[in-house]
């Protein structure tokens, strides 16, 4: 997750940066479903006040949370069903 002063104030060049770094490292990274980027929020520069009032960068936020369990659903089971075989 990133936060920024303004809607795109970096946050999303900051997340290319992190996803970018695991990606090279073949490290899972969780995104797609509206949340193209991961969790980007608009604090308008009030910290964690203004960025709980951003609905659209907590909606992101969700999304890679339920993207993240998914994932980790997926992982698990899949993995643990290998061996079954």
């Amino acid at each position: 997750m990133t936060a920024g002063g303004t809607r795109h104030g970096g946050q999303e060049t900051a997340a290319d940066v992190i996803n970018n770094f695991y990606l090279s490292r073949g490290i899972l990274v969780a995104g797609g479903g509206g949340a193209y980027n991961g969790g980007t929020i608009w604090s308008k520069d009030e910290l964690k006040d203004g960025a709980l009032l951003d609905q659209v960068g907590m909606d992101t936020v969700e999304t890679i949370a339920r993207r993240l369990v998914e994932a980790a659903k997926m992982l698990y089971y899949g993995a643990n069903n290998l061996g079954r075989r």
